[in-house]
């Protein structure tokens, strides 16, 4: 028991490490990429073509307050919200809960949050105005994506940026090992506190059956 406990302390703190270091890697990338987008981003279109998708989604997010208020008054809507709170809810505390998988809970969060945008993209869509928005928005999205495929190609020869992608892309390897092994070390530790309290219940058992045992022997002896 001893020896499984100290494995899974010893996986959570390589998770945690793991964590740590994919952060770090994922805040050294996007730095390198603002970098490189100041340097390119009007060049390429880029800064641009965001800012005409930012002004027509905040001019949906506008129009759609009404739409989405009176979804709030809807069961179906409501259950839905529930279940996006409680998977949000379930992966924020997963880190407590040695026993928890935690990429399960992000799969669940994942479903709950698609049931919650498929309701409101339902009743988006039954209103003809923010039909026509959301046409604008796929449009400035393809615009985005067109000025971020001109920009990866003028960039993509970037050194730091290659390394910097490259130290992201370990870092998220080696946080699923961790999470991996950190999964493998609860489950071990959950199978041999079950064989513990089974074989404390048949210590326990044999005790009483031997309990018994001695007291028919010695009321035996009295007759």
């Amino acid at each position: 028991m001893k020896k499984v406990e100290s494995d899974l302390r010893e996986a959570q703190q390589h998770i945690q490490q793991a964590v740590t270091q994919r952060q770090s890697a994922a805040s050294a990338l996007q730095k390198t990429i603002d970098r490189l987008e100041g340097d390119h981003a009007d060049l390429t279109g880029l800064t641009a073509a965001r800012r005409a998708l930012k002004a027509v989604q905040a001019e949906f997010d506008e129009k759609a307050k009404p739409v989405r208020k009176g979804l709030e008054s809807q069961a179906d809507f409501q259950a839905a919200q529930q279940a996006l709170a409680r998977a949000k809810s379930a992966l924020q505390t997963a880190a407590a809960d040695v026993t928890v998988d935690r990429q399960q809970l992000a799969k669940n969060y994942a479903t709950a949050q698609a049931k919650v945008r498929a309701l409101e993209q339902g009743a988006f869509r039954r209103d003809a105005e923010l039909t026509a928005l959301q046409e604008k928005i796929n449009s400035a999205e393809q615009q985005v994506q067109l000025a971020v495929d001109k920009f990866e190609k003028t960039v993509e020869r970037d050194g730091n940026l290659k390394a910097a992608r490259k130290a992201f892309d370990d870092a998220k390897v080696a946080e699923n090992r961790a999470e991996n092994a950190r999964l493998k070390a609860a489950r071990e530790v959950a199978a041999v506190r079950t064989k513990v309290a089974q074989a404390t219940l048949q210590l326990q058992q044999k005790k009483l059956q031997d309990a018994r045992d001695d007291n028919r022997g010695k009321n035996k002896g009295k007759n």
